[in-house]
């Protein structure tokens, strides 16, 4: 036993070395989900509970359910690990209440693999999750009528990868989300219809997805190798990639063409986000295996500054408003 979980080891027939029948083993854990993850952590997501949609089926519980929301969590995370688990916690607004400690309210549970990346889209009260499954799901979140529960309901898978999906941006002007996989493409997702809007290959040929209603949407074009960072604008008119070559790949989703490339990086590339600046659209940050951070000036396409003071893989970066 491992802890609360019963380890079985069980075998599904041979497998076939070098001339050899040896048998095929898997090995899994039998139990009720625990409070901590039992493997790293490897993405986190906050929900604001004025953005999150009442359920307005529910029964309220008279005149003390406005009030009952000012004794709720202002805030709910989302802490995802490579237990294939998606775990929600409330940090209590009073710290008088639990102690101030976080309460695991709920847990989901539908993906098969590492789930790499969560990403909120508040104005249509949903959380989007990407795996090494190949699959993106999106959950919906909900409040009952008197605003004391939180939920979150599996709501859609959408299929398109082939590979791992490592990293899911949402470009808040359109309703699009967009996923990045091991597979070279980025598929840009309706959200009001839950299909694959477009799906391009890196090698330039273009290709439509099952499901696709608009077919005058701009194509994506994805880098010729994994995609393993994206950051796309506010008007869902660019899209920036970033690879384990090195690149800093810019398309204008308009066309569906590369309009830039940004060199500078010595290894892969983990994260991008976009900075409004001065006189300046966007600046672009961008993190990278190589310990540097750097910040570039999308209008020049030139990096203005690094910052070196990690020793070692910058995996991920966060903006404070």
């Amino acid at each position: 036993k491992v802890g609360k979980f019963a380890h079985r080891r069980r075998e599904i027939g041979t497998l076939d070395i070098k001339g050899k029948k040896k048998p095929r083993k898997v090995s899994y854990l039998v139990g009720h989900c625990s409070k901590e993850h039992r493997s790293s952590i490897t993405s986190i997501a906050c929900i604001c509970r004025s953005s999150i949609r009442t359920n307005t089926s529910d029964d309220s519980s008279g005149p003390d359910a406005a009030s009952s929301s000012t004794r709720t969590a202002r805030e709910l995370v989302f802490i995802a690990g490579r237990d294939a688990i998606i775990r929600c916690y409330a940090f209590p607004e009073d710290k008088a209440d639990s102690g101030g400690s976080p309460k695991l309210l709920f847990t989901l549970e539908e993906h098969l693999d590492w789930v790499n990346d969560l990403a909120v889209l508040p104005d249509v009260s949903l959380l989007a999750s990407c795996s090494s499954d190949g699959t993106v799901k999106l959950w919906e979140a909900a409040l009952d009528s008197n605003h004391r529960h939180s939920t979150a309901t599996f709501a859609h898978t959408l299929w398109a990868h082939s590979d791992y999906v490592k990293v899911l941006r949402y470009g808040r002007g359109g309703h699009v989300l967009a996923s990045g996989s091991l597979d070279h493409t980025v598929v840009l997702w309706d959200l009001h219809t839950a299909a694959a809007r477009c799906a391009v290959k890196g090698t330039g040929e273009s290709r439509s997805s099952a499901g696709v209603l608009h077919s005058t949407t701009a194509s994506v074009l994805a880098t010729a190798g994994s995609v393993y960072s994206l950051a796309i604008d506010d008007e869902c008119t660019t899209i920036f990639t970033g690879s384990p070559d090195k690149l800093i790949r810019i398309y204008d989703l308009r066309s569906g063409q590369r309009v830039a490339t940004l060199r500078g990086h010595r290894d892969n590339i983990r994260d991008l986000i976009l900075l409004r600046g001065d006189g300046n659209p966007y600046w672009l940050v961008s993190a990278s295996t190589d310990h540097t951070v750097k910040t570039w000036d999308l209008r020049a396409q030139k990096c203005c500054a690094t910052f070196a003071m990690h020793h070692d893989s910058v995996w991920s970066l966060g903006l404070f408003r």
